[in-house]
Parts: structure tokens; sequence; C-alpha cells
């Protein structure tokens, strides 16, 4: 295989357009008033939901009718939306966007939440869709205080700002806690009905659907422990209750250094006490993978050998995952080429990157399962009674220096505020959750 680049499928029609030309529909230009959030792409789909006022309550929602997405086919994981601002139902939306009536929000989710963190730290302008600009606020699936040099795989060099420091934290950010967030493991669908094989009886979770012995029903949801979910993350085997994957043979679908996806899975997983090897992150270590923390470029790469993929968005390990399983191509926004047959694969996800929901992973993308860990199931009751243990916490966050008031006037910081506030609210979540986490084996997503 050759390199593999994010190329995700992007769906304009989840509000309106279609991704058949260069930012589709355009972009609107009159009485628009603009917020630039960079970040998180895990919490993309809850992000979208927000945005569609799924249970916020009156005096936050941000749009008064209907959403339009905006895309660049040739520009993977940056969009836009645009609404007839809410100015009535929302004093604080109105304060910010005076006598402008049109909401346009863009959102960046490339190279994930690490860009939520460093660029907003230091002010930088980076790269939106419509053109650069500084972000307004950052979001991300921990807290910034994890995206320092003594977390290797949260540092890359090709985000502006980090490492970022916890001076530079104190000194220039306002940091606002969000909503707690789900992540699992994920298997290419041919890996997940091979382990179910394995594990239960001939007889028994065979069948299609999530009824009485269907594949993916509760029942049938096979288990890896944390040590061998470790050993395929970092060398693509692990020995298994009557038999060996030999390493090497399978793939991972990962993220690149920056992501919080990748850092949760890190501490939660990877790096969990007692477990071995304990080397940085869930990184490969030995060919065909490459050494943990040798740094690569561009950070979106197939790693040496082939089998160690870091992916810059939860959409591209949807579709990473997903050639494997196939065996094929999907698209033509991936540089991804099969060398051969399908493969087996093993990837981390938030749960609200569901297979079996329209936006993300639908289709040919979602090809993936996930899996329970450590004998759990990732269901919101036992993340609630913390059994379920691979949960952040997200964060948002602003520049406050005097240097940032230029684009962040205390109105917008209040709108801000808001929209981070409204995020972690119960309200939306307990909306949002059956939207975008209702797997076929129980509700995941977010909780309070």
């Amino acid at each position: 295989m050759k390199k593999l680049l994010l190329g995700a499928v992007a769906s304009a029609a989840l509000f309106a357009g279609a991704a058949n030309a260069v930012i589709t529909p355009a972009l609107p230009t009159v009485g628009v008033y603009t917020i630039t959030q960079s970040g998180a792409s895990a919490s993309q789909p809850y992000f979208e939901r927000y945005l569609t006022g799924a249970g916020v309550p009156l005096p936050s929602r941000l749009c008064a009718g209907a959403i339009t997405k905006h895309i660049d086919s040739t520009v993977p994981n940056q969009f836009a939306y645009s609404c007839v601002a809410n100015k009535v139902g929302n004093p604080t939306l109105a304060a910010a966007m005076g006598v402008n009536t049109v909401l346009l929000v863009k959102k960046r989710t490339a190279g994930g939440s690490g860009w939520g963190v460093g660029p907003v730290a230091i002010d930088a302008t980076i790269p939106f869709l419509g053109g650069s600009a500084k972000p307004d606020f950052g979001l991300s699936d921990l807290a910034p205080s994890f995206f320092t040099a003594a977390n290797p795989y949260n540092v890359d060099a090709t985000i502006l700002g980090l490492p970022t420091t916890s001076a530079i934290i104190a000194s220039n950010l306002t940091v606002l806690p969000v909503a707690r967030q789900m992540f699992g493991v994920v298997l290419s669908t041919a890996f997940r009905d091979a382990l179910q094989n394995a594990q239960f009886a001939a007889a028994v979770c065979k069948l299609a659907g999530s009824g009485v012995n269907g594949r993916e029903s509760l029942a049938c949801m096979p288990n890896l422990t944390v040590a061998q979910i470790t050993q395929l993350i970092k060398r693509g085997g692990t020995t298994l209750a009557g038999g060996t994957i030999a390493n090497g043979t399978v793939h991972t679908c990962g993220r690149t250094d920056g992501s919080g996806t990748k850092a949760v899975t890190a501490q939660k997983i990877c790096e969990v006490a007692g477990n071995t090897p304990v080397l940085s992150a869930c990184q490969g270590i030995a060919a065909p993978y490459l050494a943990a923390n040798t740094p690569v470029s561009p950070s979106t790469i197939t790693r040496a050998g082939g089998r160690y993929h870091e992916m810059a968005s939860a959409s591209g390990v949807a579709e990473c995952l997903s050639e494997l399983n196939q065996g094929v191509n999907i698209g033509t926004s991936t540089a991804f080429t099969m060398s051969g047959l399908p493969a087996w694969a093993i990837g981390y996800q938030s749960t609200d990157n569901n297979a079996f929901v329209v936006a993300p992973g639908a289709g040919t993308t979602g090809q993936y399962r996930f899996i329970k860990v450590g004998g759990v199931a990732p269901t919101l009751v036992n993340a609630a009674a913390a059994t379920y243990t691979d949960v952040g916490l997200s964060s948002c966050q602003y520049n406050k220096t005097a240097a940032a008031a230029v684009h962040l006037p205390p109105a917008k910081k209040a709108l801000i505020t808001q929209i981070c506030a409204g995020m972690k609210n119960v309200l939306v979540i307990n909306a949002v959750n059956p939207l975008v986490a209702k797997h076929t084996w129980g509700q995941a997503g977010f909780l309070p």
C-alpha cells in the first residue's frame, strides 16, 4: 500500500446543498456574522446536532430556522454552517451580532483536538473554509493541560502553538469544560465477525441484525482485553484464547499526533498501569510499524510497512477501516490504494461516530463495529456506573489576551461561553445522544 491521506467523504446533504463543487453552496456574503471554531473531529456529529437546536432552550439557540452546510470537495474536514440567526430568542447572540442577521459558523476538524488548543493559545491564523482566520475558540476531547511536552502523542510539529505549557494556558486561555465523551475500540467488520466466530459457539451469533443470535446485538459483542488491544494497535498481533494473531498482520487505523481521540485512548487503554509494552501512546513500535514518536511528514500518513495508518479525523478512521474491510477504494478523495485482498483492521473512535447513522459512516464507510473492552460494553449505562472507563472530558477554550480582543470582543466571548455551556446542558445531551450514538447494541455518546 502507499500513503493514506485523510479523504473523508463529507455529506453536504446533511442539512442542505451537495458536494459537487468548490464551496457548495456558496458562503453567504450579506449581513453575515462569522464565528470560527477549530479542533476535535470526534465530537463533530454532536456539534452539528447542537447547531440544529436539538434540546437547546430557545434563549441559547443559535438558528431561527434551517441550517445550510457548506463544504469544499477538495478540502476535507473543513466545514461551514449558515442560518438566519435566532436574534429574537437569544439576547446574547443578538448582542454579539449587532445589525447582522445571518450567522456563519466555520468549523475546522482537520488534525483534531490539537488544533483547538495550540493555535488558540497563541492566537495564530490557520486555514478555514473560504480563507484563513484566527480561531475564535477551540474544542478538544480533553483539557489543554494534556497538550504539553509531557504527552508527546499530543504534540505534532505541524500544529502551531504545540506543545503548550501550563504558563501559557494560565495566561492566555479561558478554559470551559464541556460534556464527558465516550470513546471505544472498533474493528473492521470482517475482523469483528472472525472474533465472534472464535468467541461464541458455532450455533450462536451468526445471524444478521440485532435480534437473538444477531451479530449486531449486545449479547454477541466480542471482547478484547486492554493488553490485547494494545498489542494489536502497536504490533498488529496478539495472543487470543485458542490461537495467536501473528504480529504485523492486523492493520491499525489510528489518528495523528495532536488527536484528542488518540490521547484519550492512550490514557485509558495503551498506558494503563500494568499493561505491556508501556510506551508512549497507541503508537506502532516495531516493523512493520514505525517506532513511537518518530516524526512523520506529512502528518497524515501510512506508517512504515503499510500497516499503521494515521488519520487526521474521525471520518478518516471510518474510511480507513472500511476500505481495508472491502479491499477496494472508497470515493476519489483518498490516496489509499489496496495492494491485494481485504485485511483485518483495528482502530479507535468516539461512540457518536456511529456506523449505523447517516452522518458519519453510512454505507461503504460504515464497515466497522465497536467491541467490549475488558469485558465491558461501551454503553451509556456502563459509563455512568464507571465500569466502562474509556471516557474523556471535552473542553472549550478561547484566547483571553488583549491582543486577541481584536477578533474576540466581550460580546463574542459571551456568545462562546453560552455555546460551550449549552453543549454540556443535560437537555442537549439527552436530545442529541439518540440522534448520533444510538447503536444496535445500546445507547452510547455523552454524559454531563
